[in-house]
């Protein structure tokens, strides 16, 4: 009895592990020029073994809904069940590969009932002044969408979830 039960188990894990390889783990930015970063970004995903998706490279940004756009034009053609990854272009590196980025999301959606992980950026008084290190549109967004503990906004420089969630 004890051996057919280790055997069931055994067949579990497996099936889970499967599964949760089964869909691909897309690292994506938007960048129209290669400057501040990008060089180092793009070293940093293939030291990780990880292949950087670049939109937008050589077209001209018309404003801050140019990197909205071009995200919207590329989640269409991926599957819903793929893990989308953004990163900003001009201040990010990787330090770690994808099937440790893949587990410790995995691990969080089955611990936590959220569909997307966002950066954010934190609340910070400078000489007495009380800042958001952020910009009108997230601000907005912070506060219409989301709970907001008045510490912290959203940062759309990073965030993760299933294509189904961010599209």
């Amino acid at each position: 009895l004890k051996i057919i039960i280790k055997l069931k188990i055994t067949t579990k894990i497996i099936n889970i592990n499967y599964n949760e390889k089964k869909y691909q783990i897309k690292i994506v930015t938007v960048a129209t020029e290669e400057k501040l970063y990008t060089k180092w970004l793009k070293e940093s995903c293939i030291r990780n073994k990880s292949k950087l998706i670049v939109l937008g490279l050589g077209t001209k940004w018309e404003n801050y809904l140019t990197k909205f756009k071009l995200v919207i034009e590329y989640l269409n053609t991926l599957d819903e069940k793929d893990i989308f990854c953004f990163i900003d272009a001009y201040d990010v590196m990787m330090n770690g590969n994808l099937d440790n980025l893949r587990k410790k999301f995995i691990k969080f959606k089955k611990t936590n009932n959220e569909k997307i992980i966002c950066a954010n950026n934190p609340k910070i008084t400078i000489n007495g002044n009380t800042n958001y290190i952020v910009d009108t549109i997230q601000f907005f967004l912070t506060k219409l969408d989301f709970e907001s503990d008045g510490k912290t906004t959203i940062n759309s420089g990073t965030y993760i979830g299933y294509v189904k969630d961010v599209r």
